[in-house]
């Protein structure tokens, strides 16, 4: 089962380190610059990060 997760500094290296597929990166900001407008406009954003199951790690390629 999946879960979102809140970003924080425990989990912020692996939110970083996601990538889409490459024919994908040009529908997506990279995470740096959402985590970044979120920071910025908190009331806006909601930055969350997706878990399967108890991993602590998200799965990558999403």
């Amino acid at each position: 089962m999946f879960r979102l997760a809140e970003v924080t500094a425990a989990n912020f290296d692996a939110a970083i380190e996601l990538k889409v597929h490459p024919d994908q990166d040009h529908l997506v900001a990279p995470v740096v610059k959402s985590l970044a407008e979120a920071y910025v406009y908190p009331g806006v954003a909601w930055p969350r990060l997706i878990f399967d199951g108890d991993r602590r790690d998200p799965p990558q390629g999403w």
